[in-house]
């Protein structure tokens, strides 16, 4: 169970990744299999990469899955195993590249000395 303003973010993380794989990080990812359609798609692998290594600070692949596993199983019901988990991240490296060229492009630097800080604009999501 993880507290409400991170479920919050977790949410907005999720529904910003959907758009964007919609729009252009499909094309990224090498699928090369009958199977377009898996019970855990890609966007939930590249939230629950984002959000943990984000809101957890973990780098290790490992780490993410196992956090992942052990709070965040009620929203990730069909997450697969580490090695499945792994495996799938790694196939969407062009994604992953993609997304993050995608988000330092929108990054909005305030120039208040006050505020010296970085946003992000996600879409009129915040």
């Amino acid at each position: 169970m993880i507290p409400k303003d991170k479920e919050y973010r977790l949410i907005k993380i999720y529904m910003y990744i959907c758009d964007m794989y919609e729009q252009s990080l499909k094309y990224h990812c090498q699928r090369y299999s009958n199977n377009s359609k898996p019970l855990f798609s890609d966007e939930e692998i590249l939230t629950i990469y984002f959000f943990v290594g984000h809101e957890q600070k973990y780098t290790l692949i490992k780490d993410i899955h196992n956090f992942a596993k052990e709070y965040l199983r009620d929203w990730f019901p069909n997450l697969v195993s580490y090695q499945t988990f792994n495996y799938r991240l790694n196939r969407m490296a062009g994604a992953v590249r993609e997304l993050s060229s995608q988000l330092l492009s929108c990054l909005l630097f305030t120039s208040d000395a006050a505020d010296d800080r970085i946003s992000v604009d996600l879409g009129g999501r915040r």
